[in-house]
């Protein structure tokens, strides 16, 4: 039985197993639209170092004592898994803080990860090195959105989230008027 699923970037390798009842000589050949996937045309192995793609490919192998051939028909598929984000933005942001975020990205494949980041947000700079940084100001106040795209040179993992630029947060704006209040209540004793 022929191997019809492997990982992308694994090795393949098929020993086609047959025999000739009157003990002729056997010459395997293969046709294949899977590039470099080859057979030994005297033992019947078949091979391909790895494959850096994704899909199903076909492969016809033939096997013939020079007057019968019999073929063997079957799929393989390469499978290849999406870039992953390992890290979580900030939703929430106050005016006049600064804002960053690095996209931290993996490829279970372990392949290279391009990340492209795009965003509505004036007060925001997109860094080639994936990250995006920036400080509000109160025009600012709102929420902006930011989507994020990891690509591994053959699949692609989308994400978007939404920043939320607020005034003073209530805890500080409640110490300030604490503080406030205070010094106005020492002025009014002295």
């Amino acid at each position: 039985s022929p191997i019809t699923s492997i990982s992308f970037d694994d090795d393949y390798s098929y020993d086609v197993d047959a025999t000739d009842q009157e003990k002729e000589t056997l010459t395997y050949g293969i046709v294949t639209d899977l590039t470099d996937l080859v057979i030994d045309s005297g033992t019947g192995v078949v091979s391909k170092s790895h494959y850096l793609g994704n899909g199903t490919f076909y492969a016809n192998v033939s096997v013939t004592d020079g007057n019968h051939t019999v073929y063997q028909n079957y799929s393989i598929s390469l499978t290849n898994q999406y870039p992953v984000i390992n890290s979580y933005p900030m939703l929430t942001i106050v005016v006049d803080n600064l804002y960053f975020y690095l996209v931290n990205a993996t490829d279970p494949d372990g392949l290279t990860v391009t990340v492209n980041i795009t965003t509505n947000a004036p007060w925001l700079t997109v860094n080639p090195n994936g990250s995006i940084q920036g400080s509000p100001i109160p025009r600012d106040i709102g929420v902006w959105l930011v989507n994020v795209s990891l690509w591994d040179g053959y699949r692609t993992t989308y994400a978007s989230y939404r920043i939320e630029v607020t005034a003073l947060d209530t805890g500080t704006m409640a110490i300030l008027t604490f503080i406030l209040a205070l010094a106005f209540g020492f002025g009014l004793l002295v």
